[in-house]
């Protein structure tokens, strides 16, 4: 085997920082795009829970708040004791909710956020809650695919 010139070794070379530098570049968007995408589905979410919100004042029974489930978002009304009182993915009792993060901090803060991470399904999902004036707390939930699908890692917590 001929020894490499000096040429050689410098073309190697520079092909090698070229590329890592590319990897790393391709990292970083992808980490700059993600949390931009997740800023917006919090933004989303937050004006979805504003409009349902202010629809709800306007009706009769907790059951009519299906006329504002569009797509997939997922609304849930829950009484201040944590049972569910209105659930628009399922007709099927649901458990108190009163332990759930987003629930907790909407109870002291007014407003909480929480992304919960389905390792079986490939998604996260985003959960906004808004304490009501009667008491109640009206949730608005929304399920995004993740970019690894097989990961453990659970959702990056909310700021």
């Amino acid at each position: 085997m001929k020894p490499q010139s000096m040429e050689e070794k410098i073309s190697y070379r520079l092909f090698f920082m070229g590329f890592v530098g590319l990897v790393c570049t391709a990292v970083l968007c992808l980490f700059v795009f993600h949390k931009a995408f997740r800023e917006q589905a919090w933004t989303s979410l937050e004006h979805q829970a504003d409009l349902v919100s202010a629809g709800y004042e306007q009706l009769s029974s907790p059951d009519q708040l299906s006329v504002f489930v569009n797509g997939d978002l997922r609304i849930t009304l829950i009484a201040a004791d944590g049972s569910v009182v209105f659930e628009s993915a399922t007709d099927q009792q649901m458990e108190n909710h009163l332990s759930r993060p987003e629930i907790q901090q909407a109870m002291r803060e007014g407003v909480g956020r929480n992304c919960r991470d389905s390792q079986t399904m490939g998604y996260e999902t985003y959960y906004y809650a808004m304490l009501l004036p009667g008491g109640d707390i009206l949730r608005v939930a929304q399920d995004s695919e993740t970019i690894c699908r097989s990961t453990t890692r659970p959702c990056p917590p909310s700021s």
